[in-house]
């Protein structure tokens, strides 16, 4: 990824005017955080994270581990399994008892909904999406985390290994999103519940700086890192690349979204 430090100096201005706005938006009518919340669903209780490390590479700078964790136990009522993340978590090497600022770093979709996690890991995909090992290499302790529907989360057969199949996500994403609304909940408040409890295990990693937590997502990474800092207060600040609208704005039934 290559920016100058002009263009960085504007985005950043333009998200810090914006995280302003809406604070001071929902300061002043606690009513409308009220139905933004409401209208991201249920969340369910928290589990135990039951963290297992499944790989660890050395890396020039620091450590690269594959880990697992659980966000959700198996549902009797559609019979459907535990709810295990994988995830990458890089931890740079620290002096003493240095303590990092950390990132959450959300994937992106579309025809790379099968590589989830590996893209921003640097592990396949595009160049200029691998953000969470750039961070990493600038001294972030950074997590990524398959997100809901993707890479090795789909309930297919062979979801790790599998590649992206248009007609086979949907009706497997339309599945899984009747679940949720039969039980309460939405598709966008599961993703913001699976980082949340994403962040849970971010903050348990040796030498993070809690005070100092961040997040950036892509495209649909982007639109739900907008709607999990809303409900995550211990994120400080966040980059959504290309990817995010207002909720009402989207589903409002409007004469013209139907001619």
């Amino acid at each position: 990824m290559s920016s100058s430090p002009y263009r960085s100096l504007t985005i950043l201005l333009f998200l810090l005017s914006g995280l302003l706005a809406a604070q001071s938006t929902f300061d002043a009518d606690p009513a409308r955080r009220d139905t933004l919340r409401n209208l991201l669903g249920a969340f369910p209780t928290g589990v135990p994270l039951d963290l297992d490390t499944l790989e660890t590479v050395d890396l020039e700078g620091g450590v690269r581990l594959k880990i697992a964790y659980t966000v959700e136990l198996p549902d009797p009522v559609f019979d459907t399994p535990i709810d295990r993340i994988s995830a990458y978590l890089f931890v740079p090497d620290r002096q003493g008892e240095e303590r990092l600022p950390a990132i959450v770093a959300i994937h992106q979709d579309g025809p790379q909904a099968h590589l989830g996690k590996e893209e921003p890991a640097g592990l396949a995909g595009a160049d200029d999406m691998h953000y969470a090992l750039e961070l990493f290499q600038r001294g972030y302790v950074v997590i990524c985390p398959d997100r809901y529907y993707h890479a090795g989360r789909r309930r297919i057969v062979g979801a790790d290994t599998a590649g992206t199949d248009w007609d086979r996500e949907d009706g497997m994403i339309s599945h899984w999103t009747g679940q949720l609304l039969m039980r309460g909940r939405t598709p966008t408040g599961k993703e913001a519940y699976d980082l949340v409890r994403t962040t849970d295990v971010l903050v348990d990693v040796d030498g993070v700086d809690t005070s100092r937590i961040g997040t950036i997502g892509h495209s649909a990474g982007g639109y739900v890192m907008v709607y999990f800092m809303f409900v995550d207060p211990r994120i400080k600040a966040g980059v959504s690349s290309c990817g995010f609208h207002e909720v009402m704005g989207f589903y409002m039934s409007l004469p013209a979204r139907y001619s």
